[in-house]
């Protein structure tokens, strides 16, 4: 098992954490689409039945699953799917608000241009 974050939906979009992960050997024949794993697209599927919903995604060279809570969750998934790992966003450069730098102002001295 691996360990992912997965951000999905669009609008509103919902983080879940230290999602844990199973191999898997084969994709899905449906459902595809496009995700974003670790910065990069990548395929990814859904599928549900008998009340349950999973998530399949390819990260490297590798398939993995995920079983989702509820059919909102696949839905919002399928609107706009991110997937990173911990190692991956600590290498990625962090976004530091800087205060604006204040203008100086130069008085002018006695003299002036002739």
């Amino acid at each position: 098992m691996s360990t992912f974050n997965l951000t999905l939906g669009l609008n509103e979009p919902t983080r879940l954490a230290s999602v844990k992960a199973t191999k898997y050997t084969s994709a899905p024949r449906t459902n595809q689409f496009e995700a974003e794993v670790n910065g990069m697209p990548r395929e990814a599927w859904t599928t549900s039945g008998r009340g349950n919903h999973y998530l399949y995604f390819m990260s490297g060279a590798d398939l993995y699953y995920v079983k989702l809570d509820s059919e909102g969750d696949l839905l919002a998934a399928r609107q706009k799917l991110i997937v990173t790992t911990d190692e991956w966003e600590e290498s990625q450069p962090k976004n530091v608000i800087r205060a604006a730098n204040k203008a100086r102002r130069v008085k002018k001295t006695g003299a002036t241009p002739a």
